[in-house]
């Protein structure tokens, strides 16, 4: 059956949006001219200014969840979903006719606020490491420096650390006078009779400055190696008041289980960087080289927000009732490839 078109409304509805976008132009015109307004009046008018925008958006949509299962994507808000339902998805792409990629790495990208209270203020960016509780080869392979005497070096480098070695490597790490720049390794390790020597110099070290609680001083050195093999690195990137992160949690072929579980993790780093403030404000799911890009519902996930999943029924094995839980640096090349296809 086609549906007929009311060229009428369709030209009165293009008229409406040229009419509102002549009136947007004008009035950021008025805004450059008049520079003797006040903070506040300002602030007003691009308020006004943002509500018609949000206007002219709500009216491009018949609608904000599709009735059935086949819609025009135009006519709708892009749709999210559970991850057992987009990790599903993302299997047949996966598929030895399609892109034959069954093992392939899920990567999370998150869409995070940055603003904070004051208006030209934002929050600053944040990087850190994490071991998930269901391992996997990460993308890039853990760059240690490990701080020892200068007996235990060559055990150090052949058990893998990329620099090893005491009070000269301590100066070779120096952030304006040393060799070795920070962006070249991910990790410092140190052995406990070399702790006071780096605290000493912890402004070289910095965000990267070894503790026992993190699990980064110890007198084990091939147990500290081994255990940060799996460790996943992530860095905010932030523009303005916006900012994005990308994060591997897995690969297709491990259970959908473990893949929410290694997300929740991540999901709970990042809350506990700024307490009682919202900082995630969507996740999509990635699997290179599949140009698909999934939406997660975030109230699935992230606590203090309504979903949208729940107002429409979801069919026996569509999706998966998951409770609420509590809380970029260098992005890997295939996923910088990947093309948006919301």
């Amino acid at each position: 059956m086609v549906a007929s078109i009311n060229h009428t409304s369709v030209c009165y509805k293009s008229q409406h949006l040229s009419r509102n976008s002549k009136r947007l132009k004008s009035g950021e015109d008025s805004v450059k001219k008049k520079s003797f307004q006040s903070k506040a009046s300002k602030k007003k008018e691009i308020e006004v200014v943002q509500t018609v925008e949000d206007i002219i958006r709500k009216e491009e949509y018949i609608g904000d969840v599709p009735e059935g299962d086949v819609y025009f994507i135009k006519d709708y808000p892009p749709q999210s979903d559970s991850l057992q339902s987009v990790l599903r998805c993302h299997r047949d792409y996966a598929q030895p006719s399609m892109f034959n990629n069954m093992s392939g790495k899920v990567y999370i990208h998150f869409d995070l606020d940055m603003s904070a209270k004051k208006q030209s203020k934002s929050k600053p960016n944040f990087n850190d490491f994490l071991i998930f509780p269901h391992k996997f080869e990460p993308s890039k392979p853990v760059r240690c420096v490990v701080i020892c005497q200068k007996e235990r070096k060559q055990e150090a480098q052949e058990l893998g650390a990329l620099h090893a070695g005491g009070d000269d490597l301590i100066q070779m790490l120096h952030p304006r006078k040393g060799t070795i720049h920070s962006s070249t390794y991910d990790l410092v390790l140190c052995t406990p009779d070399m702790f006071d020597a780096v605290f000493a110099q912890k402004v070289t070290f910095r965000s990267s400055m070894p503790s026992e609680e993190k699990g980064t001083v110890s007198d084990d050195i091939q147990g500290m190696l081994e255990k940060f093999k799996y460790a996943v690195f992530y860095s905010s990137n932030k523009e303005g008041r916006k900012g994005t992160m990308q994060i591997q949690i897995g690969t297709l072929d491990m259970p959908d289980e473990h893949l929410k579980e290694n997300l929740e993790i991540i999901i709970n780093a990042i809350s506990s960087k700024y307490r009682n403030t919202p900082l995630i404000d969507g996740m999509r799911v990635l699997v290179p080289p599949s140009p698909e890009q999934f939406l997660l519902d975030n109230a699935l996930y992230v606590p203090n927000i309504e979903s949208k999943t729940d107002k429409k029924d979801l069919n026996p094995g569509k999706g998966e009732n998951v409770p609420d839980i509590e809380g970029v640096g260098d992005i890997d090349e295939d996923v910088k490839n990947v093309g948006t296809a919301i």
